[in-house]
């Protein structure tokens, strides 16, 4: 009598007689598991700490609880420039803000104008294209509070 092979057609028919998920696959896994556990962490770590708004400029205390919008912000307390975005990113003007919020006419109404500036140890960013803050934007803060000390 004469037994008649079942034909191989695809990768799926060789597997029974190859083996199944045994004892090696366990150990090849759990081999590699550390290595591909920090290759994720690695590769998905950059979009956490490197992306940061090409839009911002400083963060003034005294007009972050004010009922402005950002434009006005900049307007109020961002020198101008003749780059793109057209406000500095890193000198505001050196102004009474307090007074200016006390004061009963419209600070949007006013043109505030001084020649000094003041270099800026914190910053406000535009997130509308990146809705998130970064690791990259905290960390530019910190380093900026480190060096002036």
């Amino acid at each position: 009598m004469t037994r008649l092979r079942p034909k191989l057609e695809n990768f799926d028919d060789v597997l029974p007689y190859v083996g199944d998920y045994g004892r090696y696959q366990w150990l090849l896994l759990l081999s590699l598991l550390p290595y591909s556990m920090t290759y994720a962490f690695l590769y998905f770590s950059q979009f956490f700490i490197t992306i940061t708004p090409t839009e911002y400029w400083c963060k003034i205390d005294e007009l972050t609880n004010s009922n402005f919008t950002q434009e006005e912000k900049i307007q109020i307390a961002i020198p101008l420039t003749n780059e793109y975005f057209y406000y500095d990113q890193c000198y505001w003007k050196d102004l009474d803000f307090k007074e200016i919020l006390k004061s009963s006419k419209d600070p949007r109404s006013l043109k505030f104008q001084t020649n000094r500036t003041v270099e800026c140890t914190q910053w406000e960013y535009n997130f509308i294209k990146i809705s998130y803050s970064s690791i990259g934007t905290e960390i530019r803060y910190a380093t900026v509070n480190i060096s002036y000390q």
